[in-house]
């Protein structure tokens, strides 16, 4: 609400209240000159509230024009009563003027309950509009008509008095309706205010009526302050009026009975009231109590009626509903059946079918002894995707993917996805290696095209292993186990397309494995590992300056075990982090009983796994041991490979530097045989460059590896690195060494 419209009714209330005090107290000069200007105010009200919630409203529209004539006839009556000393009370066109509003309230006041009133309550809030109706008329012509004498009364005035009777009688009986029907129980509540507002006006124009023809009226009495009453309520009803639209709706409950009951019994106080103030007599009663019977006969055969209309109707609709509920039930069932059968057989991400659906078809061609080939491809490095530009991407990139492997269908290949980025191939359209090695290539070459995803182009790789039926295995669960491992040795290939056929040798290799695995879990390291030391030597001096520690292993089920096998299954089980922790207390251990005993100033090599130096606790063992064993941290030499070094993150810069600050010096192990970049080199912290064994080996024979060397030494003296030679056997290896400039050798 507007704060102009809270003014407007402010000053409404206290122009009411001015003009009931002056009415009351008898100055006609002020009562006559408030009348127009507080009947103006109620018009403004509506008016704003009109124009505020934009409503094209009939009823609304009605009474304002309805006020802004009485208004205007107030107006007139002023200037002739007090400017032009005329007698308006005698003049008729006042009588022809007044009737208007009586017009238009009636006609207004009909069309709102017609607009209030749902279609299949006509019945019922017809009879009691005509029981109301009747009622009034006996209370009326009992009251009023037999005083009027129209034998001295000119025809305009019998015209208005008739025009005012009818009138009154109808706006009371349809105020009486509203007001009827707001107490039967319903949920939506009646405007009261206007409600109230419309039943005082025929109650002011009847009383003024009584008062005229008795000749005891006077302006400005108690009916015309109802008038002001009346119409200042209908200004303040537009203000919480819910709309035109707005229609009431009959509860059928037990409650809303008993409600309507007691409603019928307070039509029964009009006349009795009227009784007892003399307005009516024991006919009037009578007649009433028989309309009252008759209203109740008729209201109750109607709602029988109805009762039974809607029990046949309630049936009618039930048995619809059952039979739509049956349809649609049907329906649902049928379409759950299918999504269950296509989410069971789909993976709902790539759109292909999944993994079961893939078991299944295996199955299938196993049952019926078809041969065929089993492909599983995984994608290399596709985790980088997920952690660069998030799994969103990494989704997308795998539906992009998935739509070249729905083409492959058209080729007799069947595809699914097995899960994260592994896709599952069964291939029935040839037998020869031949032939499914070129499929596997054009596979290789379809993921390999160039994947555009938003303003990103990745481009991707595989890995492929390939098991056959039934050279293979004729077990569905085999030929699944074999393609996998061949896809992990595909893996390991490093030039070329990483395409594997199943081999036995490949199963003994993983059995190999496990097997190393299983033993390393239940290891007693003192008991099977042992520390090996391979000596540093100056190459100038020819003095031992060191040593590396070097682990072996010889298990009682297995022999032994090379680092080569057992050190990558350990990094992969995280069993690395306990070995680790034992080789380093051994080692530490060892360098300082030798350097005590001796008096010497001997470093020693200790190879640190990447997942070491990821260890929460990595530099707090490091600390106690360093304390424990009494080691001086400058004789330590951390050895990590050269890989390890190249797929480091930011985190291992960090551990370089602090390991740096601690006095222990880092070496790159394995220098030479990897990417051998110098960016890490002068990202990393380090003291030493260790020349890979496999070079020195081939430094007689292949001029290639000579001239690697002398640039590794020439790269790392350039950047104020030691370099130490592994695997120095003979004399012209070492003649060599000295020659290009290197610093140690290890035997």
């Amino acid at each position: 609400m507007t704060k102009s419209i809270k003014l407007g009714m402010s000053m409404q209330g206290i122009l009411l209240m001015s003009y009931i005090v002056t009415a009351l107290m008898g100055s006609q000069i002020l009562s006559n000159c408030l009348s127009p200007i507080l009947l103006v105010g109620a018009a403004w009200l509506i008016d704003r509230e009109i124009t505020i919630k934009n409503q094209k409203n009939i009823f609304w529209k009605s009474m304002k024009w309805m006020i802004l004539v009485w208004a205007f006839g107030d107006t007139l009556w002023l200037v002739e009563y007090n400017f032009l000393n005329g007698n308006p009370e005698n003049n008729l066109f006042y009588s022809y003027l007044y009737s208007i509003p009586n017009l238009i309230l009636m006609s207004a006041s009909l069309y709102y309950l017609y607009k209030k009133i749902a279609k299949w309550h006509f019945v019922q809030v017809f009879a009691d509009f005509i029981l109301l109706l009747l009622i009034f008329v006996l209370i009326v012509k009992f009251s009023l008509l037999p005083h009027l004498d129209f034998s001295d009364m000119r025809l305009g005035e019998i015209m208005t008095t008739g025009i005012y009777v009818v009138t009154d009688i109808l706006i009371l009986s349809v105020a009486g309706t509203l007001f009827f029907l707001s107490i039967k129980g319903r949920k939506v509540t009646e405007n009261r205010v206007l409600l109230i507002g419309i039943a005082l006006f025929p109650l002011a124009d009847l009383l003024y009526s009584y008062m005229s023809y008795y000749h005891f009226y006077a302006p400005n009495n108690i009916s015309d302050v109802l008038f002001m009453i009346s119409l200042s309520m209908i200004g303040y009803a537009s203000l919480i009026d819910e709309g035109e639209e707005e229609t009431i709706h009959v509860s059928d409950d037990k409650e809303s009975v008993k409600i309507r009951t007691r409603g019928i019994a307070l039509i029964f106080l009009l006349p009795l009231i009227s009784f007892i103030f003399g307005f009516a007599d024991v006919m009037v009663l009578f007649k009433s109590v028989v309309l009252i019977g008759l209203h109740h006969f008729v209201s109750t055969y109607f709602e029988k009626v109805e009762e039974i209309e809607k029990l046949l109707e309630s049936v009618r609709m039930q048995n619809e509903l059952l039979e739509i509920r049956v349809r649609a039930r049907t329906n649902e069932l049928k379409t759950s059946n299918e999504t269950l059968a296509y989410l069971a057989n789909t993976d709902t991400m790539s759109d292909l079918p999944n993994r079961y659906a893939f078991l299944n078809k295996v199955e299938e061609l196993v049952d019926s002894n078809a041969p065929f080939a089993l492909c599983y491809i995984d994608i290399n490095r596709f985790k980088i995707i997920n952690d660069i530009h998030g799994h969103e991407m990494g989704d997308q990139v795998l539906r992009k993917l998935a739509e070249r492997f729905k083409d492959i269908d058209n080729e007799g290949v069947f595809a699914a996805r097995m899960g994260g980025d592994e896709f599952g191939i069964i291939c029935q359209c040839s037998e020869s290696l031949e032939d499914l090695n070129n499929i596997s290539n054009k596979l290789l070459e379809r993921i390999k095209l160039p994947l555009k995803v938003d303003q990103y182009v990745f481009s991707l790789d595989a890995s492929i292993g390939i098991s056959k039926y039934p050279e293979d295995s004729e077990s569905k669960s085999q030929l699944l186990k074999y393609a996998d491992i061949a896809m992990m040795q595909a893996k390991h290939i490093t030039i070329g397309n990483k395409i594997v056929f199943y081999k036995a040798h490949l199963s003994e290799k993983i059995e190999r494995m496990n097997q190393i695995e299983m033993q390393l879990r239940q290891v007693t390291l003192e008991e099977e590992f042992e520390l090996y030391y391979q000596p540093q030597i100056d190459i100038n001096t020819q003095k031992l300056i060191g040593a590396e520690a070097l682990l072996r292993w010889r298990n009682s089920e297995l022999g032994a075990v090379t680092p080569a096998e057992f050190i990558p299954i350990a990094e992969q089980t995280d069993l690395i982090l306990r070995i680790g922790k034992w080789v380093m207390k051994g080692a530490m251990e060892q360098l300082a009983e030798w350097n005590r005993t001796a008096d010497s100033n001997l470093k020693l090599g200790i190879n640190i796994s990447p997942l070491q130096f990821d260890s929460i606790d990595f530099f707090t063992s490091l600390s106690e041991l360093i304390e424990e064993t009494g080691v001086n941290p400058n004789n330590l030499d951390f050895e990590i490979t050269e890989n390890s070094a190249m797929n480091s993150s930011t985190i291992m810069e960090e551990i370089f530097t602090a390991l740096s600050g601690l006095g222990v010096q880092i070496s790159i192990d394995d220098f030479g045989t990897g990417y051998s970049s110098l960016s890490y080199i002068k990202r990393f912290d380090i003291d030493r460059v260790k020349i890979a064994k496999e070079l020195i080996d081939n430094i007689d024979a292949d001029h290639a590896d000579r001239l690697i060397i002398k640039a590794i030494i020439m790269m790392a003296k350039g950047l104020g690195l030691l370099t130490i030679a592994e695997g120095v056997e003979t004399y012209e290896q070492l003649e060599y060494l000295k020659t290009v400039g290197c610093d140690e050798i290890q035997r």
